[in-house]
């Protein structure tokens, strides 16, 4: 059980598959209206016959249009993305030659960064995205459990070629022919190979560029016969930085900020510990080879996971320790009290054997089923133990008073066992999303009780057997002693109050049954009052805020804005 419970993978909600799949489609400078004729009908016009479909939208904006495709409940989502795949495929050609590849994508809540670092340099912002790229990102792509990591902001260094109009058109060429003869002149070609008795020699021309003077010599056209135009002749080559399409900051200052995913199933929590651990070494690394750079974390998702399971379990304590109390001040014996909590360890452990054969994870949800449980498995083991004792008040044996104690209360045990059961094991049926949250809960609890059952018919007769005494219930005259007389006398009370609202409960039953009847009304009148939510609000003692400033707005402007905000906030 232990050995489960630390391979488990720990996660804040239950691995949710929403069956959606987005298709998104960039067709550079075009408009809403010629994306919706040109690109997202006749896609939509194509995937509205797939099996399983329930809707199909789209969204058309500036240059991009996005499709989004809901399937039922029950659908293979994989399967349904590559038939997108696939279709999206044979109509290839009767979409515009201009877009770009379109990308499709599953929906998954959990893909989302776990872990978001910033890179604070003062080098230049080519070579500060050169380092990230090319020294820091690879440490963290190694990582176990780590699927993807991008970076936000910064600039790649490039080279461009800049062209005089003007000369252009003098030498009547094309900027498309200028182009062409660069791409096609920058390549590595085979030309064959030459063989002889012993030897075979692969032969290839080196074309691919070495320096800006090798872009510059590239010979675009001739005038005439023999005169070479080349790139040197009608521009120049220079070392640039790529337009900026993303910007990062922290604290009002410029950095490059890096995202980390993990891999669908991994554990949340371990990810962030492991790419936290790397965060020593890169930077020593990067202070060892004297390059101005430092890796910290700006954002932790894992955080309020850590919180909020840390409190789970510590409720779950706290169950455990309330619940060993209760049974020690009622049963008033140590030994009982011991033989009877021994059903909690061995039910919650042998729970994690199965769940971890399940492929369940620790969650919100199966640390609640679990809290929840902890009340409800000691409770076969009180009844064997009470009986086992009864039998030996009777003069009989250890061992035959636990042997024809337990026989004697097994159906009863069952019953209340399965009547457990029959209330938290459908809820684990529960169709739609919440279904899938549900199931882990209710077979938790269901997994846990069997256990309890098992432990009720083993360990409890077993321990009876072996350590019980018919004097386990005599109370000393010390503290703890006194105590347990104490509230002997306080139950006995509580007995007398008892008996006397039970005969009159039972003399004026029609009174009772009124009373009961209008409760239950009440109580069921309320439940318009309540507020309804797929998941109750949490606080994790962070926002965030979005900001959409008008179509048109240059990333100087957005960042003015967002500017403004973070001095606001």
């Amino acid at each position: 059980g232990v050995v489960s419970l630390k391979k488990m993978p720990v996660d804040q909600f239950p691995d949710v598959t929403f069956p959606i799949v987005a298709v998104v489609v960039t067709y550079p400078g075009a408009s809403p209206l010629d994306l919706e004729k040109q690109v997202s009908k006749i896609i939509e016009d194509e995937l509205g016959s797939l099996a399983g479909l329930k809707t199909i939208s789209s969204n058309n904006l500036e240059s991009i249009a996005q499709i989004i495709l809901e399937f039922k409940l029950g659908t293979d989502i994989k399967d349904a993305e590559q038939q997108i795949r696939n279709r999206i495929g044979n109509i290839r050609a009767d979409l515009p030659n201009d877009i770009q590849e379109p990308v499709i994508r599953r929906f998954d809540p959990a893909d989302q960064p776990v872990i978001i670092l910033s890179i604070v340099s003062n080098l230049d912002p080519g070579k500060a995205y050169d380092i990230a790229n090319e020294t820091i990102k690879p440490q963290f792509e190694r990582l176990g459990g780590v699927g993807q990591v991008d970076i936000i902001g910064g600039r790649k260094t490039e080279v461009r070629v800049l062209i005089d109009k003007n000369k252009l058109q003098d030498r009547k060429i094309s900027m498309l022919q200028v182009a062409n003869r660069i791409t096609e002149t920058s390549k590595d070609i085979p030309i064959g190979k030459v063989e002889n008795k012993a030897t075979e020699n692969v032969m290839r021309t080196n074309g691919e560029f070495k320096s800006i003077d090798d872009i510059s010599k590239v010979n675009v056209n001739f005038i005439g016969s023999d005169n070479p135009v080349r790139i040197e002749d009608i521009g120049r080559v220079v070392m640039g930085l790529e337009d900026e399409k993303t910007r990062g900051s922290v604290g009002g200052k410029k950095t490059l900020l890096m995202q980390v995913y993990k891999q669908s199933g991994s554990n949340t929590v371990a990810v962030t510990d492991a790419v936290k651990a790397n965060l020593e070494k890169i930077n020593a690394y990067l202070k060892e080879k004297n390059i101005d750079s430092n890796v910290q974390v700006v954002r932790d998702l894992a955080r309020p996971i850590r919180a909020n399971v840390q409190d789970v379990k510590e409720s779950i304590l706290i169950g455990i320790v309330l619940c060993i109390l209760v049974v020690f001040f009622f049963l008033g014996s140590a030994r009982s009290t011991f033989i009877t909590a021994m059903a909690l360890p061995n039910s919650l452990l042998g729970g994690f054997i199965i769940m971890y054969a399940m492929g369940f994870s620790i969650n919100i949800m199966t640390l609640l089923a679990l809290s929840l449980a902890v009340g409800l498995l000691i409770d076969d083991a009180i009844v064997v133990r009470e009986n086992i004792f009864r039998h030996m008040e009777m003069g009989k044996k250890p061992k035959d008073a636990a042997l024809e104690g337990t026989k004697e209360v097994s159906q009863a045990v069952v019953a209340t066992t399965l009547v457990v059961i029959a209330v938290f094991g459908p809820i684990s049926f529960l169709d739609g999303i919440v279904g899938q949250f549900f199931r882990q809960f209710g077979l938790t609890v269901v997994f846990t009780m069997l256990i309890s059952l098992f432990d009720a018919f083993t360990v409890a007769p077993m321990l009876s057997a072996y350590m019980a005494t018919p004097n386990d219930h005599e109370k000393g005259n010390g503290p703890v002693g006194r105590l347990l007389k104490a509230f002997d006398n306080f139950q006995t009370k509580l007995e007398n109050v008892y008996e006397r609202i039970l005969k009159a409960t039972i003399h004026n039953p029609k009174t009772v049954l009124s009373g009961a009847v209008v409760v239950f009304v009440l109580c069921m009148s309320l439940v318009a009052f309540i507020p309804k939510t797929f998941l109750p609000n949490n606080d994790n003692g962070e926002f965030q805020v979005s900001v959409e400033t008008a179509i048109g707005s240059s990333l100087d402007g957005t960042a003015a804005v967002t500017t403004q905000i973070e001095a606001a906030l």
